[in-house]
């Protein structure tokens, strides 16, 4: 996969080209997974979670962020937790199940915090 690219399918994203960018985020999953790149794929699950919010797929979503969790805690890595618990948050007050949001937020910030990730500490 060349460099830069699957920034394009972040883009289309952002862009409203919420169709087009959940093929494309699809096919970028899978030659992540192909070439045994989990920071990547777990990044990539987590854009595409935060996608499938905004197409009010909640079921997928949940998935995606599970998903997403699964491989950051398997290869260790504390930021991609704390980001897939902050697309958790944003599920969850989607669904407006507050309480569950909060606890979300929180843990990401205190996160943050631990890890040295001012970014994780600002507020959504």
């Amino acid at each position: 996969m060349p460099v830069g690219l699957p920034d394009i399918w972040v883009v289309q994203h952002l862009r409203g080209n919420l169709q087009q960018a959940d093929e494309k985020y699809d096919d970028a999953l899978q030659k992540l997974k192909l070439a045994r790149n989990p920071r990547a794929e777990s990044i990539f699950l987590r854009h595409r979670a935060d996608l499938k919010i905004q197409q009010e797929d909640f079921n997928m979503a949940g998935q995606l962020i599970q998903t997403s969790r699964s491989l950051a805690e398997a290869e260790r890595y504390p930021e991609l937790i704390a980001y897939s618990r902050l697309s958790l948050g944003h599920l969850y007050r989607r669904q407006e199940a507050y309480a569950k949001a909060q606890r979300e937020y929180k843990f990401v910030y205190e996160q943050g915090r631990r890890i040295g990730m001012r970014r994780l500490q600002q507020k959504r």
